[in-house]
């Protein structure tokens, strides 16, 4: 699948491009040896394509007949679009640096003309003194005309650090791939962001003295696990026809894996949020002032490189003015060009309860810095809140005992008239023992449940263990009942479960992965039969993530009921102590 909708990307952003009438020129090599062959291609795209006009170049010879063509066509907004390339061998008489002029090609009855090309021309064999020499005396071998690389930003970094992979495809300029299937190593022990390589991006690039198409594909990767970790080798197959041949030739490609020594994070402080990388928080609010009584909204920006996945919500200190309600989580669009850059805001409702000018005070937000080496905290600022007292406040009217109006009690005392006349015989009433047990008892009985209820309320609060762990299996299942309207019901059943062990032992949800959860259920006594559940449906999303396998409507349906059956069945070996 991966590899389908690599080539439908790439079709498209291809046909696309031939909607443009367009003409390109290039040349197989950047240096050329005095007296020796080489190529220069004329690529034009659009409608109605003639043949180009070849100029005469002071100090070079350029064939007058193309040594391969090739045209292809395709319905580009029901009109016919072409792509055709011509080659010409071409062979330098002077040295120096000689500028091939820009060459005209008719495009729809119109002549279109493409960037002038330079060349330098050095003696036979003084380029081989030169690194990239070692190709310039001989002919272009499939080897030289496609292969893979794979670059990684770091090799030695710390558990959580950003590294940045480059797929890159360098297929010779000219070059036609057809019929590809590409499968990218699984990234197993890495917390991978996104989950697979997407769309590439392409660039013109020379390369050892050969002009190349570098198709690139993009991914982050945070490792998971401490020790030596693998990138496998991508595997590529599918058949190549090269500038210089007319047939296709089946090409199968694999680098080699990629190694990362992962070290562990030093002790971390108490107030460590988890996150790696660096960042910086700042608060911003709606309005300067507030009114008492009444919802605004503040929120908190956390900004910088590193796994979104991996920052937490910040924690206020807290305020006796205003009541701080739970966050709501967004993050911002990524900029392609800052790979790993993050910038997330949580939303927090503040309800201020007290009049006057209060500050809020500072948030803290504790990462690991690679670069320093060290824990760093950062801090927003101090953010003062003017607070209107409410308009509705209740009213205490207080009197002085000797303005009391005595001539109004006694007319009042005059107009009142008895409302029963005849109170009839006086009979015994039941025993009032209920009545004045229940009196004196209900406020106790209320003061109890209030402050039962502070106290349940200041411990979810204060002890955020015990608020995942009580909240994780209802925040699991909510997780599964999106399921049906998910576009990747296999990440969503990933995450629940891997979300569902991290909120039940208090660690960080994000990069658990299959090995991680059995290690940790482990570690915990849980059962292993009960343990290799979880592990099992972890390893057969991560499978079917990965291209290895698939997962029919029924088995991820089985899938969930069995993730969900386990949930219910370790929250409730949790609660009753039954394990740690």
């Amino acid at each position: 699948m991966r590899a389908l909708r690599s080539c439908v990307v790439i079709a498209a952003l291809t046909a696309l491009a031939w909607a443009e009438s367009q003409v390109r020129v290039t040349t197989d090599r950047a240096i050329v040896e005095l007296g020796k062959t080489f190529r220069i291609t004329i690529e034009a795209s659009g409608t109605r394509i003639g043949d180009p006009k070849i100029p005469k170049v002071p100090g070079l010879e350029i064939a007058a007949d193309p040594i391969y063509r090739s045209t292809v066509a395709t319905l580009v907004d029901f009109n016919i679009a072409q792509r055709k390339v011509l080659g010409y061998n071409a062979v330098a008489r002077q040295l120096g640096d000689i500028e091939i002029p820009p060459i005209g090609v008719s495009i729809g009855g119109k002549l279109v003309y493409g960037e002038p090309v330079k060349v330098t021309v050095v003696q036979a064999g003084a380029s081989r003194t030169q690194p990239s020499a070692a190709r310039s005396d001989r002919s272009v071998s499939v080897d030289d005309a496609l292969f893979l690389t794979v670059d990684a930003s770091k090799n030695d970094v710390y558990q959580g650090e950003a590294i940045d992979v480059t797929f890159t495809l360098w297929a010779l300029f000219g070059s036609t791939v057809r019929q590809y299937e590409s499968v990218f190593p699984s990234s197993t022990g890495f917390y991978a962001v996104p989950r697979e390589p997407g769309e590439p991006d392409k660039e013109d690039i020379v390369r050892n003295d050969l002009r190349y198409q570098a198709i690139r594909w993009r991914q982050t990767l945070y490792p998971t696990q401490t020790g030596v970790l693998e990138l496998g080798p991508w595997r590529w197959q599918g058949l190549l026809v090269a500038p210089y041949a007319m047939e296709a030739v089946p090409v199968e490609l694999a680098t080699d894996p990629v190694r990362i020594a992962v070290a562990p994070l030093p002790e971390p402080p108490q107030h460590f949020s988890g996150a790696v990388g660096k960042f910086e928080v700042s608060i911003t609010r709606d309005r300067d002032d507030a009114l008492q009584g009444v919802p605004t909204h503040m929120a908190v920006s956390i900004s910088g490189r590193g796994n979104p996945d991996a920052i937490p919500a910040p924690k206020f200190p807290e305020v006796d003015w205003a009541y701080i309600g739970d966050p709501l989580r967004t993050a911002a669009p990524v900029n392609r060009a800052e790979r790993s850059h993050v910038e997330l805001e949580f939303e927090y409702q503040v309800t201020p309860i007290r009049a006057g000018s209060q500050v809020l005070p500072s948030v803290d937000f504790c990462y690991f810095d690679p670069e320093l080496e060290e824990y760093v905290t950062a801090k927003s600022e101090p953010l003062p809140w003017k607070v209107l007292p409410s308009a509705e406040a209740d009213r205490q009217i207080l009197v002085d005992e000797n303005s009391r109006n005595t001539k109004s009690e006694t007319i009042a005392q005059q107009d009142i008239s008895p409302i029963v006349t005849d109170p009839g015989p006086i009979t015994r009433r039941g025993s009032r023992v209920a009545f004045v047990s229940a009196v004196f008892l209900l406020p106790a009985l209320g003061y109890g449940v209030l402050a039962a209820f502070v106290q349940r309320k200041r411990r979810f609060a204060n002890d955020g263990r015990y608020a995942r762990a009580y909240h994780a299996l209802s925040r699991a299942q909510n997780r599964l009942a999106a399921i049906g309207a998910s576009a990747d019901p296999i990440d969503v059943l990933y995450k629940a479960i891997t979300g569902f062990v991290g909120d039940s032992y208090n660690v960080p949800e994000a990069g658990l992965t299959s090995a991680d959860t059995e290690r940790l259920l482990r570690e915990r006594s849980v059962d292993p039969e009960l343990a290799g559940g979880f592990t099992k449906i972890l390893r057969m999303c991560e499978r079917a993530r990965y291209g290895t396998g698939t997962l029919s409507a029924d088995e991820l349906h089985a899938l969930v009921h069995g993730a969900l059956a386990s949930m219910e069945r370790l929250d409730a070996l949790r609660a009753k102590g039954d394990i740690s």
